[in-house]
């Protein structure tokens, strides 16, 4: 899994089988490293393991090829400047090597028929990486994660079939019980599907964005007390954003999860009060006001365009945001000064009665919130513009293209791709607490689980009892939204029989 995505947060992706019982992946590369790149074949990765059946042969070869592969990848300083170009040739020369016993290994995979489950066997099934597991290093990787990453081999990301697993996944999740064998318990955990759990997280940012929202239009009004600011109480609507913002912040790495901290330090550092349009904390909040939005319109989870069809809202969207970068970006720095100076003197000449609300019995936003907006508005009316410019000279869609990933180029499919990859990989694992229930996972799970690995013990009740609070907590929000939303497919197929 991507590192970004590797929190506290999200439980063991071992969704066929545990991890453990199969060998590591450090292992077996060391064993590979050792022989000549041109050498290695497939049976020189597995015959010295035992699987349980062959899609998880395939699954640990990949894995193992890949894993030797990011390291060929590497560059080590040195000062030997001659040395380190020698090695870097030869490395580049192993990767294309790796690459094409990768699509061999892929292309005899599926020279016979392969169900869907023995495609989702081997791109989801997890191995350890390093065989230490017993000493608290449980880190797991799926040939999925590694086609998420950056520099993931195209020749595989690219591949029908995969695309198509990925999507599957993404709608259905990994499980494939029948569900005329399946049990309750086994349903109910099968409706966390990616999609849902995505919406939810989706659906928490929307809620704390109306409640910041509400906060700069209608904040709170100085008390009629000696105290003055210092005797403000907060109330379910502080306690929210804040709690919300924590539990963004430590979900992953993310430019839209790390802006909603902007609104705790807001309230850490107006304290014992909380932020006023008359604070210096208060511009924490119009930052968060105005960077939230901006960053649920990226290509990056949670995001509304994953809501809808993958491959036709994602190209686009990277087709926007690279032109974007390339233009707005280096033009942006040159201007810094001037617009720097312009925001001054438009926030002195926005200093009267500008925006006057009409309404002499609602009191009227303060004139910080009324600027942040005024300058949200602006800057997506640039961005409007903008991409409408983009749009209109860049390439046109290649209208040749069978594939809607590579309707506007190959370079911009192949990152839509990886960008899909990465966020099916980081929401497919197995029993995940979305924000704000990651807040629950971390106090009642993590926390025990930590302790008891820093002390060279497991417990396996407390694998147990994560199953356990996830179904109390998240199943039934996952279960509604999915009733809600979309049909489950076990109680389609169960209706059909």
């Amino acid at each position: 899994m991507d590192s970004d995505e590797n929190t506290p947060l999200l439980s063991s992706n071992a969704p066929f089988g545990p991890a453990a019982q199969f060998p590591s992946i450090h292992v077996a590369s060391r064993h590979v490293a050792a022989l000549d790149v041109n050498q290695i074949r497939f049976e020189d990765i597995v015959n010295d393991f035992v699987f349980e059946d062959h899609p998880t042969q395939v699954s640990f070869a990949l894995a193992v090829l890949l894993h030797l592969r990011k390291k060929k990848k590497e560059i080590h300083p040195s000062d030997d400047l001659y040395g380190l170009w020698l090695a870097h040739k030869a490395n580049l020369r192993d990767v294309d090597t790796l690459e094409n016993l990768l699509t061999d290994i892929w292309t005899l995979f599926l020279a016979e028929y392969r169900s869907v489950r023995d495609i989702q066997t081997a791109l989801w099934t997890s191995f350890l990486v390093q065989d230490d597991g017993e000493n608290g290093n449980m880190d797991t990787r799926r040939v999925v994660d590694f086609l998420a990453e950056p520099d993931s081999p195209d020749s595989l990301l690219s591949h029908p079939l995969i695309s198509a697993v990925i999507e599957r996944v993404w709608i259905h999740g990994t499980k494939n019980e029948d569900p005329r064998i399946a049990g309750l318990l086994t349903r109910y955990d099968a409706l966390s599907t990616p999609r849902a759990i995505h919406f939810i997280d989706w659906l928490a940012h929307i809620t704390f964005l109306v409640f910041l929202f509400h906060y700069l239009l209608y904040p709170i009004e100085q008390p009629h007390t000696s105290g003055g600011w210092s005797w403000y109480e907060y109330g379910p609507r502080e306690v929210s954003l804040v709690l919300l913002a924590l539990s963004f912040g430590i979900h992953s790495r993310s430019f839209v999860n790390i802006s909603a901290l902007l609104v705790p330090i807001s309230f850490l550092t107006s304290l014992p009060s909380a932020p006023h349009p008359e604070s210096f904390s208060f511009i924490f909040l119009q930052w968060a006001a105005f960077l939230q939005p901006l960053g649920l319109n990226f290509p990056h989870p949670p995001s509304h365009l994953f809501l809808f069809q993958h491959r036709r809202s994602l190209p686009l969207a990277v087709l926007i945001n690279r032109a974007l970068s390339r233009i707005l970006y280096p033009v942006s720095l040159f201007f810094f000064p001037l617009l720097l100076l312009a925001t001054y003197l438009l926030s002195l000449s926005l200093a009267d009665a500008f925006l006057r609300n009409s309404f002499q019995d609602v009191m009227p936003p303060p004139l910080e919130t009324r600027f942040t907006f005024l300058c949200f508005f602006v800057t997506v009316l640039v961005l409007l513009l903008a991409s409408i410019s983009v749009l209109a000279i860049s390439t046109s869609p290649a209208h040749n293209s069978v594939d809607l990933w590579d309707r506007y180029s190959t370079d911009v499919g192949r990152s839509a791709r990886k960008i899909n990859a990465n966020v099916v990989s980081s929401y497919s694992t197995s029993y995940i607490f979305p924000p704000p229930f990651n807040l629950i996972h971390i106090v009642v799970v993590w926390i025990p689980r930590k302790v008891a690995t820093l002390s060279g013990y497991h417990y396996p009740i407390l694998d147990i009892l994560e199953r356990v609070v996830w179904r109390i907590f998240v199943g039934p929000l996952t279960a509604f939204v999915a009733f809600l939303l979309w049909r489950p497919r076990w109680l389609s197929r169960t209706a059909s029989l």
